[in-house]
């Protein structure tokens, strides 16, 4: 939602710490997130083989997209409930530690993003389904060759 003129009073808000901040909820936006299926939990449910292909690809999908946008995700860590799935497309729903990054211009920088981006998925399916690495990292390489001769 847009700043805005409409809220006549202030509100204040106490933080665990007991920091109180008084805001003006005019001068602040916000961002609406919609409820949506965590991806690991759908993906490990999901006894169809296609699917489960189709759900990686998503997500490199959504990595990609990110990551053309110059934007790197700092809050990769080892979390698997920061994705989603939302109209059957992967999604990410953390992004309280994004930031714009002008690095991944470049082949290098986008190439490191998307593989810190994708370590841990491949962490699973090393651990759980070692046949897919291949597929993986054959989408993964279509990337890179993509970006390296700029067609998204």
């Amino acid at each position: 939602l847009n700043i805005a003129d409409v809220f006549k009073d202030r509100v204040k808000v106490k933080n665990k710490y007991g920091k109180i901040f008084d805001l003006d909820l005019n001068n602040i936006f916000f961002i609406l997130q919609k409820k949506c299926d965590i991806f690991y939990q759908v993906y490990e449910k999901t006894s169809d083989e296609k699917y489960k292909m189709y759900l990686i690809e998503s997500f490199l999908e959504m990595v990609h997209n990110r990551t053309k946008k110059l934007i790197i995700d700092d809050d990769i860590g080892k979390k698997r409930r920061n994705w989603g799935l939302f109209d059957n497309k992967a999604v990410t729903i953390d992004i309280g530690r994004w930031y714009f990054d002008e690095k991944l211009q470049t082949p290098a920088g986008y190439k490191k993003e998307m593989i810190k981006a994708t370590k841990i998925l491949k962490k699973y399916l090393e651990d759980n389904e070692p046949e897919k690495i291949s597929f993986l990292n054959e989408n993964l390489d279509k990337y890179f060759e993509e970006f390296e001769s700029h067609v998204f």
